[in-house]
């Protein structure tokens, strides 16, 4: 199995040909994510950027572009590296390979983990096994299908799996994130460094 780092060379390989054929276009379109997420006000920062170049962008808020990425109907958009590995390989929740697709940049990191409310005294992943049958997990992430691979690793190295929970069904990230807010979960996927994480309520 190639890591991410692997993936990552593959994928950039020929970047720059992509980048070419888009740059040309008389319009690039830029998928964005849904309003009020990080790839949302992203993309709307890349879109001025290249406005501001002479470069006719377009901006098209939408959830699980990959596909249209590699068919050529949208130009540009945003993807962690485990994704677009998935989707370029065609494995994890890609059921066929992507092969137009190229990673052409990195936009910023993410310092994402598994999080729950301090108040419950989760210190460690030997914690999270010993109340694992009495804790509540984000889980199937409808429109984020992304997800439940990052925790599933998590939970692993702890020898832990979805099964060891009472699983509550989200439908995106940062719904995953408002639940641990609000109380309806104890354990979520979280990114420290992104608008929905900082102003994670636990």
């Amino acid at each position: 199995m190639k890591t991410p780092k692997q993936l990552h060379a593959i994928c950039a390989g020929i970047a720059f040909t992509a980048l070419s054929l888009s740059a040309s276009a008389e319009v690039v379109s830029v998928a964005t994510g849904a309003q009020g997420s990080l790839a949302f006000t992203s993309g709307q920062a890349v879109a001025k950027v290249l406005n501001d170049n002479g470069i006719t962008a377009r901006t098209q808020p939408l959830v699980g572009y990959l596909p249209l990425i590699d068919s050529g109907e949208v130009d540009f958009g945003f993807s962690n590296g485990v994704e677009a590995g998935y989707a370029f390989t065609g494995t994890g929740n890609y059921d066929r390979k992507h092969p137009n697709m190229r990673l052409v940049g990195v936009m910023f990191p993410l310092s994402t983990g598994i999080m729950a409310p301090c108040d419950l005294g989760l210190k460690t992943i030997a914690d999270v096994k010993a109340k694992s049958k009495d804790l509540k997990i984000a889980a199937e992430y409808k429109s984020s299908t992304i997800i439940p691979y990052y925790i599933a690793g998590g939970l692993a190295s702890g020898g832990l799996t979805y099964d060891d929970f009472q699983n509550v069904p989200v439908a995106s990230f940062v719904d995953g994130i408002k639940a641990l807010g609000d109380g309806l979960v104890d354990l979520a996927l979280v990114s420290l460094n992104n608008g929905a994480g900082k102003k994670a309520a636990v």
